[in-house]
């Protein structure tokens, strides 16, 4: 008897097993596909050529600068669809659809958490207009790969419009300024006002860094300025740099590395001119103890009133392989900024730059098409770029600045250290 069950139980798990992967692979043929881009974007392709040398960098030359960030997004997406394909989605908050990991889940809330839609609905319409017309010239580039590859592209996840380019930088500069481990430090855990939350880990963390030198022709033998770019990033990954030429009738006329879903070359050298970030550490992540209201766990004191926390809630899709199952999740604001809020009580953090990343596609872009120095300082006055020591040199001049958005902060105060919640001052 026992023999027959167990028999039983094995033609069951055997069945069950075979319509599982078959309706894991009907589920994948059902599956949006891209769709076909409009008759613009393959006017805009017309306008594009895309050139490899003998290493496989591209050369991409368009007519104007939009048509040329259309080249480069479709040159790096031949060479790195998935990597470009799951910054876009982590950008928008959409990991879940792609990987089934914690990762792409706490990355959703994240997305959430620091509010990217929110500041790409506010900045993107104030760019100006050359720049959103690049931003969605990359789009476009992407959207052609996407149509013309479809098994390799998620069509659930386009069409891909600027404002989806625009939010990898919003997305992505929170975590240049070390914000996560911030959140890592007060996630879950019973702090008082005082205690540490940051190290400035970006200060304490042991490895080879990046360097960076420039050489001016007043000190070489030969009259010719130099520089070195030597900034040391991974080999793959979101962050690992794309070397690639872009040249347009308009001007723009840069080489150098970039990072995948990026739109601009983010560091190396046009016909005049050039430079190179370095990490640098300033100190630009404040976390702040929010004491609620007994009575109504949705209202934290500030400077002696009870204000309602701002609160929406967060779907975050998770793709299963067999279904998309949704969560739910709380997702709260204070004056301060985002807020976490668990059983051991709420706290919110704040960034320099808060709101202005997006203009950092502004900064690097008109970096890009500088001429002299003097062109490039105002492009770095933008100030959305919020850190990196960054090295220049021209024909004519080398120059170091110690890029930071340094806050302005009351004195008194640690800011290593958790602040008080309910004072403006320590705002």
């Amino acid at each position: 008897m026992r023999q027959l069950l167990r028999k039983r139980w094995l033609r069951v798990a055997v069945l069950v097993a075979i319509a599982l992967v078959t309706w894991n692979r009907v589920r994948k043929w059902t599956m949006p596909k891209p769709p076909r881009p409009d008759a613009a974007t393959f006017d805009q392709a017309k306008r594009v050529r895309i050139l490899r040398d003998t290493w496989g960098v591209p050369h991409v030359f368009g007519e104007s600068d939009a048509d040329a960030a259309f080249g480069l997004a479709y040159a790096h997406a031949e060479d790195d669809w998935p990597t470009i394909q799951a910054v876009l989605a982590a950008s928008r908050g959409r990991l879940g659809l792609l990987f089934l990991s914690k990762t792409a889940i706490v990355n959703d809330y994240y997305a959430r958490l620091v509010r990217v839609d929110e500041e790409v609905d506010a900045v993107y319409p104030t760019l100006a207009d050359d720049v959103r017309a690049v931003l969605e010239g990359y789009a476009r580039g992407l959207n052609l790969y996407a149509y013309l590859h479809p098994d390799e592209a998620d069509g659930r996840l386009g069409p891909y419009t600027g404002r989806d380019i625009a939010a990898g930088f919003a997305h992505k500069i929170p975590i240049m300024v070390d914000l996560p481990s911030t959140l890592a430090a007060l996630d879950g855990k019973k702090l008082r006002v005082g205690d540490v939350v940051a190290s400035r880990a970006i200060e304490s963390r042991q490895f080879p860094g990046s360097n960076a030198h420039a050489v001016s022709r007043a000190r070489s033998t030969d009259d010719i300025a130099r520089l070195n770019v030597n900034s040391h990033q991974p080999w793959e990954g979101p962050v690992a740099w794309y070397e690639a030429h872009v040249h347009s009738e308009e001007g723009w006329n840069m080489t150098g590395g970039t990072f995948p879903g990026a739109p601009v070359i983010l560091h190396g050298h046009n016909d005049r001119l050039g430079w190179a970030h370095t990490v640098n550490a300033p100190d630009l992540v404040d976390a702040y103890d929010l004491e609620l209201n007994p009575g109504n766990a949705n209202e934290y004191r500030f400077e002696g009133d009870w204000r309602a926390l701002e609160e929406t809630t967060a779907r975050l899709e998770i793709d299963t392989g067999f279904f998309t199952l949704a969560i739910h999740k709380a997702v709260y604001k204070s004056v301060h900024g985002p807020v976490m809020k668990s059983d051991t009580g709420a706290h919110a953090v704040r960034w320099a730059g808060m709101g202005r990343a997006v203009r950092a596609a502004e900064q690097w872009f008109r970096m890009n098409k500088a001429r002299d120095l003097g062109e490039w300082k105002r492009a770095m006055s933008v100030q959305a770029i919020p850190m990196f020591n960054t090295v220049y040199a021209d024909r004519d001049h080398v120059f170091y600045v110690y890029n930071a958005l340094v806050p302005q902060r009351t004195e008194g105060y640690d800011y290593t250290a958790l602040l008080p919640g309910d004072r403006a001052d320590a705002i």
